[in-house]
């Protein structure tokens, strides 16, 4: 006990300013980075992505039983791989082999990650191309909304004197939303996220060349996919934490991956202490919080494993807490904006 209770007081000791859930560039990936992901198709277990909002929390602390499969992430420079003269602007690389080898190449500057196009092999040939997407700007915080469309022509089928006769237009419409915070548990930790939304409207138009003029060759059609990513803020983590794409109704998870964790990125964020006041301390039945902001916000209470072992919504200064059924330890208390800013922490014993 005492010597948890000195690793948490170190925790605390520098505690002198403000943070919140606001990712920036040095947030996310550099050259060097090795990322291990574990990742299920079709999971049979329940997984509830929940609504969007402020103050939420993700259980995915059953996503051990449902992790098949693993695969390393390594974000190599783009000189190291057999496409860099396809990509000269960018300036990372995201590489992957889960089944086929894939460079992914991006530029990443103190503004934004801007996804350039992809590299493969197939049967020993060299192909590239563009998924599309949209820069990821920096800061990203909490409600920030972005979009974008892209536009791509290819021939299908040429007549017999080599004109093209049948061509399709894909356009995709690319929209990111920061739709919710919270903390996110998994399986080894707990992390305070932003949960971004990514939705992507494909449409296909097919088109018949006849009488030197192109017209419809079907009524088009929208296809629409929905994936979401929790990004922390944590410095060891540089990915999201849990990603979930959606089946084609936008009703079931078909794929989830996601990161071992490391817990409570937020107690080593530098936030004042004195923002809460905790009494008596120890305790042993009845807890009182009081904090100094007059707004409405969130009062979480950890555990030392870094389990919620409460969640509450107050906008009230003082909160009295029955702790008589805790177990004897010790407890870390999260105050937070409706905003997702922390500000405060503190923490409690509870004695038998």
């Amino acid at each position: 006990m005492s010597i948890n209770f000195f690793l948490v007081s170190l925790l605390f000791a520098t505690i002198n300013s403000y943070a919140q859930v606001t990712l920036k560039q040095h947030h996310f990936f550099s050259v060097g980075d090795t990322i291990v992901e574990y990742y299920n198709r079709l999971p049979q277990n329940p997984i509830d992505i929940g609504e969007p909002g402020e103050n939420k929390v993700w259980d995915f602390s059953n996503l051990d039983a449902i992790a098949v499969n693993k695969q390393t992430i390594k974000f190599l420079a783009p000189k190291e791989t057999p496409f860099y003269a396809d990509y000269p602007d960018s300036n990372i690389v995201l590489y992957s082999n889960n089944g086929y080898e894939t460079w992914s190449f991006m530029r990443v500057s103190t503004e934004k990650i801007t996804n350039l196009g992809y590299g493969l092999f197939v049967n020993k040939e060299k192909r590239t191309g563009n998924y599309g997407g949209i820069d990821m700007s920096f800061p990203l915080k909490y409600l920030d909304k972005s979009s974008n469309e892209t536009i791509n022509e290819r021939v299908l089928v040429k007549n017999k004197q080599g004109q093209d006769s049948i061509k399709v237009k894909t356009v995709s419409n690319h929209i990111y939303d920061i739709d919710a915070w919270g903390d996110v548990i998994l399986p080894k930790g707990t992390f305070l996220s932003l949960r971004l939304k990514y939705t992507l409207n494909v449409t296909n138009y097919i088109y018949q060349k006849r009488a030197d003029k192109w017209g419809l060759l079907v009524k088009p059609e929208t296809k629409s996919t929905i994936s979401y990513k929790w990004w922390t803020d944590d410095k060891n983590t540089k990915y999201p934490v849990v990603q979930i794409v959606m089946d084609d109704a936008h009703k079931k998870p078909i794929v989830v991956k996601y990161l071992e964790a490391i817990p409570f990125s937020e107690i080593i964020n530098e936030v004042k202490e004195e923002t809460i006041k905790v009494y008596p301390n120890p305790v042993k039945e009845k807890l009182f919080i009081e904090i100094l902001a007059i707004e409405e916000t969130y009062t979480t209470i950890y555990s030392i494993q870094g389990k919620i072992v409460k969640n509450l919504k107050t906008n009230i200064s003082k909160i009295e807490i029955d702790v008589s059924a805790f177990s004897a330890g010790i407890y870390l208390i999260i105050n937070r904006s409706k905003a997702g800013k922390i500000i405060g922490k503190s923490k409690f014993i509870k004695k038998m």
